[in-house]
Parts: C-alpha cells; structure tokens; sequence
C-alpha cells in the first residue's frame, strides 16, 4: 500500500510539473470553472484620470494570450492601436499618446478572451474611466441570433452617427464595441449622447471591418439616440443573416425541341423575374434583326436555378444568341453582365415528350391533411390549362364532388381551393384525365390518381392571443406558428393591426410562436440591408413554449412588439 501510494504521489507531481512548463494552472485540463475579472487600474468609474494614466485588468487566472487579446476592445476606438503586454494574470494597456482629455474611455473584456484550458468569460466585462469630472453614462442593449439560436461572441458595432447619414463597414471602424454573451445578450455601456447606427457582426478574423462574403449581419430596426432625457435603450435585437452579393451567371443552354429551351444558372432565381418574358432576347446571328418570340418562361417544382422557354419556332441549323436581362437572384443581385448570353443551334424536333406530374400537396396517401388544405399540382411543363381546370375531380369517399375556386400560381403550378372545410377523418381521391400540353403530349398515364385522409379534428387544439406594439408601425402583423419537433407543421395568421390572433385546428405539440411586422406586405421577414443602411422589419420571438393539447384553447398568449 505503501509503495502504491508513493506511486499515485509521484504521478501527480510530474501531472503538476508538466502544468507548469506548459504555463497551465493545477487545476488540470478537467477544470470547467470561466475565468473572471478581478480588478482593473483605474478602478471602475473612476474621474479625474490622468492622461498618462497606466492601464491593467487582472484576470483569476492565466489567460491564453492571442485570443484574449483579440477580444479587447477599447472605446472610443483608438485611431493608432495601443500596445498590449502581459505579466502572469495581468494584462498591460499602453496608449501611444495622452489619452483625450474630458473624455469617457471604456474598457470591454469580449467573451471570446478564454483561459489556458479554453474556458471563456461568461459575459463581457466592462469598466469605465474619465479624464474629465464626469463619466458618459448613456447604455444600449439586447441580443442577437443566427439562425434562430442566440449565441455568445457575436460582436455589436455601435458607430456615432454625428452629421453622417450613412456609415461605411468596409471601412470605417465602430465607435464602440462590446461582444454578446452565452445567451446571445449584450449591453453597451457609459456612451456619449448622441445618435449611434448599430449593427451585429460575426466578426471571424476580429478586424473590426465587415467581409461581406464571408460573415453574417445583423441590422437593427431603427437608429437609436441616447442622451440625458433617455439615457437607456434596451431590446435593440439583432437577426443575423449572411449577404449574398454575387450576382447570377448562365452555365448552360440547350435546345430542347423547335419550340423549347432550358436555362440553367449558378444560383436559385428571383420567380417574378425569370418568368417575365420580357427579360429575353433571343436574335438570329445569321440575320439580326430576326428574333423569336418568348410567349412562356417556367419552372419545375421548386428548382428556381432552371428556366425553361417556350418560343416561337427556330430554324434548323441557324445560330441563335441568347441574352438575359433584369434578371435577379433571390437576393435581388441582377444578372452578371458578362455571363448573360449563350449561343444555340436551332432545330426542327418537334416535342414529343409526354406530360408528367411532378408532385402533388398533399402527397398520394397523406395522412393527418388540414381541412382547410388547399391542393396543389406540380406539372413538368405547361399544360392546356382550361383541359385541367375542366377535368380535375375531387371526390370523398362517398363519392360526393367537392366544389372550389381553381388558379394557377405559375403556368406549371395548379391549386384547388375548395369552397368549405374537408371533413374530418374522411378519404379523398383525387383525379386527372384526358390532359395535355401545349404539343398536344397527353400525361404518361391516362388517369392520374392519388388519395388523402384528414386528420380527426376531435385531436386538435387552438392557440389565442393578442399582439401589443409599443411604437406606432405601418404594415401588416404576420404570427407564426412553428411546431417544435416538425418543420413541416407551421400555421400563420396575417393581422391588419395590433390586437387579438386566434389559431384554430391546431395539432397537438409543443410550439414556438414569433411576430413582424410586415411593412412592404410581402409576407416574408426583411432582415434589413447595410448600403443602401434599410432597417429591419420589427421582429420578436415568444419567450415560452406554447403548448397545445387536443380539444382545448391555449390562450392568452400576449406577443409584445417593442
């Protein structure tokens, strides 16, 4: 026993002599506990401080230098960086000048800053200083999230607007910077009055300047201005989102038949635009001034990175050109001017291929469906759409036609909405015959056929609430809501103003629920753009899990817009 004790003896000083050499403390690799801030020279909202002053923050324990260094930021930011160096826990800031004088400096200790064994600071730490009577005192907060998750180190710019209407993030640096917390919260403090643009970055390389390629963004919903009468601001959220700035560019094209092309591109299309005809040109390299007409640009599914052309007749063996104009992806980037145009070879193949179905909502032998399910047809081409329209049948199972309004959202896309609720827990057949496309190829099937059952509505429960905004907003209220273990289960309710919101059939489960304001009613969350600066679109997110349970009305579910 003895000698095993010696043994266990001897491990652990060679365990605490190779901590040592390698700079780690004893605690060991296992040790989880976050580094903190134990003091700071001057000490904290300290006045009168000499511009000569020297500056220290003593951490609990030894740090790890490079990243801890990178997560120093120093406000208002120095035009020249000062000089950092170490001293066992202590960390040495040296100014390359006299600081300002009658001036408010802080001092931000970023969560990035981690000690030797990779633990990071659980919150950014700040303090303050003056060389002048009185310290600035002026504070902005919120949070942050990518993709719909809050996270820790996203870095929050704050710039000092003065007399400048834009701010430039390629280049200007931020006039205060502080870095989100574990729960994505953040708090800039002891600012000047004034009016400050904010922006939150996912600052990879910590230079301070946006790479527009490569880090997420996030734009606040207005400017915000701070001074002795508000002297606060808080819930400035962020919704961080990546920027797609590199314009869409043709890859292929190929002639299909005598009166078909398909167009395919590097990246998903804007739909309004490519299915405007008038945004190609297709001329005769033979005899320019011989064009062929564009009547239809389509399509298939929900592939938006090929377009498929219907013209008017090509010539065999003549050169054709192709160009595209005005076109955008879905990102509102125009089409790359240098890669809008292809050549084809014209051809008198006539089309020959059969008509498909490429999918259908619901699916063949869906269960669970919604009563107030619409239903959708997915062609591979265009159809004759008054042969549709004429032969869609849907029937129960007791071979009752349901009636309804039929439209079409794209030439290959046909909805039926029918005129009342479907029943519950019954069985639909849904039928297609005798169709065609615009050649006059029938579907590769005769009849088309699938089947669908409802859900029981005895299972499903309702949500009820109401929606409050705390400054006046133009634009429609868009309520969602998403059921937690599905993405495919989402119910959405359009307001027209702030008040109460009912969600009936609703399935059971666990829900998150969020609002926005919807000011340009195109039904989709604007995030907000940096140059031409656009503020986000108000958002929130309920704070609690809502649940639902069959025959029962979770209410008073209050979603506040601030």
């Amino acid at each position: 026993m003895r000698i095993k004790g010696l043994l266990q003896l001897i491990t652990l000083s060679l365990i605490l002599l190779s901590c040592a050499k390698k700079g780690m403390p004893p605690g060991g690799p296992q040790d989880k506990t976050p580094p903190q801030v134990i003091s700071t020279l001057p000490a904290v909202d300290s006045t009168r401080v000499s511009p000569d002053v020297r500056i220290e923050i003593t951490f609990s324990e030894r740090m790890e230098k490079k990243k801890t260094e990178e997560s120093i930021f120093i406000s208002p930011l120095p035009e020249i960086p000062w000089k950092l160096s170490w001293h066992k826990n202590g960390l040495s800031l040296k100014p390359p000048f006299p600081l300002k004088l009658r001036t408010t400096y802080v001092i931000t200790v970023g969560t990035g800053a981690r000690d030797l064994r990779g633990n990071r600071i659980k919150e950014s730490y700040s303090f303050a200083f003056s060389t002048g009577e009185f310290i600035d005192s002026c504070q902005i907060s919120g949070e942050a999230q990518i993709d719909e998750k809050k996270e820790a180190g996203i870095s929050i710019w704050a710039y000092l607007l003065e007399d400048k209407a834009e701010t430039n993030l390629f280049k200007d640096k931020p006039t205060y910077v502080t870095q989100t917390d574990f729960e994505g919260k953040y708090i800039l403090k002891n600012l000047i009055s004034g009016n400050y643009r904010l922006f939150a970055v996912k600052d990879i390389n910590r230079d301070l300047v946006w790479d527009i390629e490569e880090e997420p963004i996030g734009v606040t919903t207005q400017d915000v201005k701070v001074d002795s009468m508000i002297f606060s601001i808080r819930n400035i959220n962020f919704i961080l989102a990546s920027r797609d700035t590199t314009p869409p560019s043709i890859l292929n094209c190929q002639t299909l038949d005598r009166n078909k092309i398909r167009l395919d591109f590097d990246e998903s299309l804007d739909k309004r635009t490519m299915q405007n005809t008038s945004n190609y040109l297709i001329r005769s390299q033979e005899a320019l001034e011989k064009t062929l007409k564009v009547v239809l640009a389509y399509y298939q599914g929900v592939n938006t990175k090929s377009v498929f052309l219907v013209i008017s007749e090509m010539e065999p063996d003549v050169k054709y050109k192709l160009s595209v104009s005005d076109l955008q992806d879905e990102s509102g980037n125009e089409i790359d001017s240098a890669f809008n145009s292809c050549l084809l070879s014209g051809t008198d193949l006539p089309d020959t291929i059969k008509l498909k179905i490429l999918d259908t909502q619901p699916e063949d032998k869906a269960i669970n469906v919604a009563l107030d399910a619409h239903t959708k047809i997915f062609f591979s081409e265009p159809p004759e759409k008054n042969a549709v329209e004429s032969n869609f049948i849907l029937k129960d199972e007791s071979e009752k036609l349901i009636k309804g309004e039929v439209f079409w959202e794209s030439d290959v896309i046909f909805i039926f909405r029918p005129d009342s609720l479907l029943s519950s827990s019954t069985n639909y057949r849904l039928q297609l015959k005798d169709i065609f496309d615009l050649s006059n190829n029938s579907l590769s099937d005769s009849l088309f056929e699938i089947s669908f059952t409802t859900l029981n509505k005895d299972t499903l429960g309702s949500v009820s609430g109401e929606v409050k905004i705390l400054r006046e907003e133009k634009g429609n209220i868009v309520v969602i809501l998403n059921k937690i273990d599905s993405n495919e289960i989402r119910y959405e309710k359009i307001l027209e103003e702030p008040g109460r919101f009912l969600f009936e059939m609703v399935l059971p489960g666990k829900y998150l629920a969020k609002a926005f304001i919807d000011k340009n009613k195109n039904k989709k969350h604007e995030t907000g753009e940096v140059f031409p600066y656009t503020p986000a679109e108000p958002h929130t997110v309920f704070p609690d899990t809502i649940p639902v349970r069959s025959r029962w009305e979770t209410e008073k579910v209050v979603i506040i817009l601030e």
